[in-house]
């Protein structure tokens, strides 16, 4: 039974997220452009992009920014986001996300081929493969999708009362437990 009340609050918290994102994906900014575009520049420089813009048309695209290196590989992101007039007033903000990543792969081994003669040669071939170019990078793997975290994040800064309003909305239709 505990159990039973621990899913289904954690699936009507997601149920909010899910709606409060997806209403905020929809939403129609009363601000105009040229009020909301600098704090879409002040929340991209908060997570360290920088930027290229087409001047008075709304449209900019970061830099690729590294989200961390590893053993495991490296990955990408960048943003392109386009501020766009509404007919009948208003407008909407749409974010699409670009994701690029690589991984390291064997590519080839350096060393003695064959049998060797003796343990010194067995060594020494060992050394020569450890101290060699073993490692490669797989092809650069990219996807690009709408980022509605972002646009929900955007709405949170720009329009709070209505970010605040999708938020009571979406407890009245999913209450917690």
């Amino acid at each position: 039974m505990v159990l039973a009340v621990a899913l289904l609050a954690g699936c009507a918290a997601q149920q909010r997220e899910n709606y409060v994102r997806d209403r905020a994906a929809e939403h129609v900014y009363a601000q105009p452009l040229e009020e909301m575009w600098p704090q879409v520049k002040a929340v991209l420089e908060d997570k360290g992009y920088s930027w290229r813009e087409i001047p008075q048309r709304f449209i900019l695209e970061t830099e690729w920014k590294e989200n961390g290196g590893g053993t495991l590989g490296n990955s990408y992101t960048r943003f392109l986001i386009e501020g766009m007039r509404v007919r009948g007033g208003g407008a909407v903000l749409r974010v699409m996300r670009n994701d690029a990543s690589s991984q390291p792969t064997a590519v080839h081994y350096a060393g003695t081929v064959g049998p060797v003669s003796s343990a010194r040669a067995a060594n020494e071939a060992m050394v020569n493969a450890s101290n060699s170019n073993t490692t490669g990078m797989t092809p650069l793997q990219k996807r690009a999708f709408r980022d509605l975290e972002l646009e929900l994040e955007l709405l949170q800064v720009i329009d709070p009362d209505a970010a605040a309003s999708l938020e009571a909305q979406a407890l009245a239709k999913y209450p917690k437990k």
